[in-house]
């Protein structure tokens, strides 16, 4: 088994997120329990998921929890004001009232903070209490909204490598696809690809392997042998992971062979620009 190209495939990740079948559950919950790879691959993963649904809070700027307790404490500060008026003012018709209005004097020089009115301490208590819930909630939603999306768009990444998987894994059931393997020639002999041949439907596959990258104004270009004379089936681009091309469909093929050309290919091969070839 190739572990690689499993881990590769985008079915663990499908796994962590629960976008599997049955069958695919089954199938890694029985390949981690056997390849060590595989399950720490797939522990990988799932650190992964949980490290993106987890959401952490922000706090709202100090500045505006500021703002809010000196206009708590500016409104106490004129309701105190107009109880101490009242105070003086019915200071002359009663002795007692004089003597209670002193006590008021005295206690105005503690900490303004603990006399505040109750109903004034309930109201900050709340205002806050609003505030920061309404802060951290539009915050919190405008967050999970990013994350929803980026979750989204992964999933739809994971269901496509997972729907390539499977259909790779049909073309290798089935035993109407001759498989060549195309070896890397003289001039790069660690070059390596694989196609997938149908001579029935004439489909053509091309799995690389291995193949230097070539520069921005070149592309590779595949060619059948039919006839002893070359048969152009397309140009392509290194593929950005496991992914596979589709060539051009071809009868009487002996051999295939990949060459190097200028970018939208040529309609004769450069001999001296070849990379793999393999016989039917």
């Amino acid at each position: 088994m190739n572990i690689e190209e499993y881990i590769s495939s985008g079915i663990l990740e499908a796994y962590a997120l629960g976008a599997v079948s049955d069958e695919e559950r089954r199938e890694v919950e029985c390949l981690t329990s056997i390849y060590p790879q595989l399950a720490e691959a797939l522990h990988a993963a799932q650190d992964d998921v949980e490290q993106l649904a987890r959401l952490e809070s922000k706090s709202p700027p100090p500045v505006l929890k500021a703002s809010i307790l000196d206009a708590v404490a500016q409104a106490a500060a004129e309701e105190r004001a107009d109880a101490d008026a009242n105070t003086v003012a019915s200071a002359d018709a009663d002795v007692e009232a004089d003597a209670d209005a002193s006590i008021i004097q005295m206690n105005a020089k503690e900490d303004p903070v603990k006399r505040w009115p109750l109903g004034w301490v309930a109201a900050a208590v709340i205002a806050l209490g609003m505030f920061f819930a309404n802060y951290t909630l539009r915050d919190y939603n405008a967050e999970l909204k990013r994350d929803l999306d980026q979750i989204s768009g992964e999933l739809n990444e994971i269901r496509d490598q997972a729907l390539t998987q499977q259909e790779r894994l049909a073309v290798l059931a089935d035993t109407s696809y001759h498989r060549i393997p195309m070896k890397g020639v003289e001039k790069s002999p660690t070059s390596l690809a694989m196609i997938y041949w149908n001579p029935t439907s004439e489909q053509v596959l091309l799995d690389v392997r291995e193949l230097p990258k070539p520069t921005e104004d070149q592309q590779y270009q595949l060619w059948a042998i039919v006839d002893g004379k070359p048969t152009d089936l397309g140009v392509f681009d290194l593929p950005e992971g496991q992914e596979w091309f589709e060539m051009k469909s071809i009868t009487g093929a002996v051999a295939f062979a990949v060459t190097l050309e200028p970018r939208g290919g040529r309609p004769e091969p450069a001999l001296e620009q070849m990379y793999v070839l393999g016989a039917v």
